[in-house]
């Protein structure tokens, strides 16, 4: 159960068009347990609220008055917003209000097609309870971390060992990433960006295919060679062993 919400800092990105916000939050809990949570959250006309809800149901958080007017949605809901946060990875960072810097870090190369009617290539919104996920232009996959934290950010750091030195070629390559950085205090990862992979189906599927395909070789084999082994053996005495002919 949520005791309070406390804003801890809040950054305003720098596109005049399109007011876009990226907040920290700290939740306290009834236990005493404090957790710290990343909004992005940009303020969108009546007209452009319409226009999004008709796509997919959009929920707006508040309406503001005043100097900025409209509704106040999530950032990930509307292509410009998540735009703007590639190109903040991409380009100089912000100073939030408390003096400290946002910006990003690139560790691969950011290729996405320029529109040629202005409007961004943004798609695939999609959410679980870690993380909200787009898709750039067909290319990079934009993912928002929900609750972060300081220090060292395990995605990310495989992500980027996998990228730069193991080499690894099956897996999607960390591309950039998102920080929050005050002075005095280790960095906060908010966001990473990835190479987008087109799925080609589920672990499991991969496996009930991979072994398909085995036990189909297997039964191309002569007979006398698809005997398996007789009596019980214990897997270290097989070391020693020739493995059977595939």
């Amino acid at each position: 159960e949520i005791k309070a919400v406390h804003f801890v800092d809040v950054a305003r990105l720098a596109s005049p068009s399109l007011p876009v916000y990226l907040s920290l939050i700290d939740v306290e809990y009834v236990g005493g347990t404090v957790a710290s949570f990343l909004l992005p959250a940009p303020v969108v006309s009546d007209e452009r609220f319409q226009e999004l809800n008709k796509q997919r149901p959009v929920r707006p958080m508040v309406r503001l008055t005043g100097n900025i007017q409209g509704l106040v949605i999530d950032a990930l809901q509307v292509p410009e917003a998540a735009e703007q946060i590639v190109r903040l990875i991409a380009g100089q960072p912000v100073m939030s209000a408390r003096g400290a810097e946002i910006g990003g870090a690139l560790h691969g190369s950011i290729d996405c097609p320029v529109p040629t009617n202005g409007a961004p290539h943004v798609s695939k919104f999609s959410e679980d309870s870690t993380s909200e996920q787009v898709v750039v232009a067909d290319r990079l996959l934009l993912k928002i971390f929900r609750q972060v934290e300081p220090g060292v950010h395990p995605e990310v750091e495989v992500g980027r060992f996998l990228a730069q030195q193991a080499r690894f070629p099956h897996a999607a390559p960390l591309v950039g990433t998102l920080y929050y950085r005050r002075r005095g205090a280790d960095p906060v990862i908010l966001a990473d960006l990835q190479r987008f992979i087109v799925s080609e189906g589920t672990a499991w599927n991969a496996t009930v295919d991979d072994l398909s395909r085995y036990f189909e070789r297997v039964l191309a084999l002569p007979a006398e060679q698809r005997q398996a082994p007789s009596g019980p053996q214990l897997p270290l005495s097989l070391d020693a062993e020739e493995p059977p002919p595939l």
